[in-house]
């Protein structure tokens, strides 16, 4: 039953997703926008939405599922994502925008700040969460100045529109897949939780393998499609925004939601996982600035590896907290 739970909620994120994406590609060429522009903001919207309601939907009762969703996506998108589109590229590499975008340094500062809150390496009373409402709160309005950098940036790259069939159709597809979104969620984190307790595993490891990945399927899915319809410029504003997504608005309303949250060892782990995944968003961000306009091909299976070695970790370091002394 877990499985047919998450079977049927996995297919409605993934239908949703698709609708979601289409009417937002469809809005953004009716606005003229440019490849990675859309990419940061409206398709890594539809591409997230399966992590901010599956995310949410467990915030009360498994606030650790929720940051697990949120770092375990941002770990899949960078590694997995990242590397399979690069796969996909036939040697050509993925171009980056024409200027550096933003976002990637607020999403940089706010792994920081939560691996250092995790860590309890900045005040905060014994048995007090590590990340508190107000912080979520914090991480909310940095998502708001993302979209104000992201949409000021644009305007010198804007392109004519190139669709004069008005925006009917797109906004009824991107509302419809919301709704799908919103149905399918609860779905798939029943079914997410049900076969992790039989594998025994806990709240934050099940957050970050089975329902990171399993929300995170749309992203792979729209970055390898993006890539064969020769819209790989939208591949890293994807990416990009899905991870500023994930940390600042799914991360920030999961810890409003849940009233704050106190991190455990795993948790604490894998916050230094994300920290990490942003360290190599910024890296690459960097290549535009060196006067490098692609990402290279051969990044694609570090990139994989990488996942596959932080999965595995992820694994280790949740067994020993479940079953060490004390």
């Amino acid at each position: 039953m877990d499985f047919l739970n998450l079977a049927i909620g996995l297919t409605g994120l993934l239908l949703g997703s698709e609708f979601a994406v289409r009417g937002s590609l469809g809005l953004a060429r009716h606005w003229g926008w440019p490849d990675w522009l859309a990419g940061l903001l409206l398709l890594s919207l539809g591409t997230s939405l399966p992590e901010l309601f599956v995310s949410v939907a467990a915030a009360s009762e498994h606030p650790l599922t929720s940051l697990g969703n949120v770092f375990g996506s941002n770990a899949f998108n960078t590694g997995m994502v990242l590397g399979a589109a690069l796969l996909f590229s036939e040697k050509q590499g993925l171009p980056l925008p024409n200027h550096r975008t933003p976002g990637t340094r607020t999403v940089l500062w706010a792994s920081f700040f939560v691996c250092i809150f995790g860590f309890n390496f900045i005040g905060g009373a014994e048995g007090s969460p590590n990340i508190s409402v107000l912080f979520g709160a914090a991480l909310l309005l940095a998502y708001c100045w993302v979209l104000r950098r992201a949409l000021k940036s644009g305007d010198s790259g804007t392109q004519s529109p190139v669709s004069d069939k008005g925006t009917g159709l797109p906004v009824l597809l991107t509302l419809g897949g919301f709704i799908l979104l919103a149905f399918s969620s609860g779905w798939f984190l029943n079914g997410a939780l049900g076969l992790a307790a039989q594998f025994g595993w806990k709240d934050g490891f099940a957050g970050y393998l089975i329902a990171a990945v399993g929300t995170s399927a749309p992203e792979l899915f729209t970055c390898i499609r993006a890539v064969r319809h020769r819209s790989a410029g939208a591949v890293y504003g994807n990416i990009l925004g899905s991870n500023a997504f994930n940390l600042l608005v799914v991360g920030g309303a999961s810890t409003v939601v849940a009233g704050g949250i106190h991190f455990t060892g795993d948790t604490q782990f894998q916050a230094t996982i994300n920290l990490v995944v942003a360290l190599v968003l910024f890296w690459i961000w960097t290549f535009r600035g060196l006067g490098r306009s692609k990402i290279p091909h051969f990044l694609a299976w570090p990139l994989i590896l990488f996942y596959i070695i932080s999965a595995w970790s992820a694994h280790s370091w949740d067994s020993v907290v479940m079953w060490g002394p004390g």
